[in-house]
């Protein structure tokens, strides 16, 4: 039988459990990459943005609550967003090292 991901999530909580972790970027870690090359292209900064996601969940894991009803639409909505934003900045770096030159 397979651990939900909540089950994992609330041992990583509870006990820094790193097995309940591990197994969480097991299960979700490509498609968290694939989301994040989709969305730039480029597969170093993709991988960049992943390690992203994964501290952001490490860090922003509150004790005791359930905040989403899929960990992995969580994962999803974060590393898109961090793609677009990631995305607008290199737009605008761009922009302006084009309009210094």
């Amino acid at each position: 039988m397979t651990v939900s991901d909540h089950a994992l999530l609330d041992r990583w909580v509870d006990y820094r459990g790193a097995e309940a972790f591990a197994e969480l970027v097991s299960r979700h870690s490509a498609m968290v990459f694939n989301t994040c090359l989709r969305v730039i292209g480029n597969s170093a900064d993709a991988q960049e943005l992943t390690q992203e996601g994964f501290a952001r969940l490490v860090n922003g894991v509150p004790r005791g609550k359930q905040l989403w009803p899929s960990l992995g639409g969580w994962l999803h909505t974060v590393a898109t967003r961090r793609a677009l934003d990631w995305r607008k900045g290199q737009a605008r770096r761009h922009r302006r090292e084009t309009e210094y030159a």
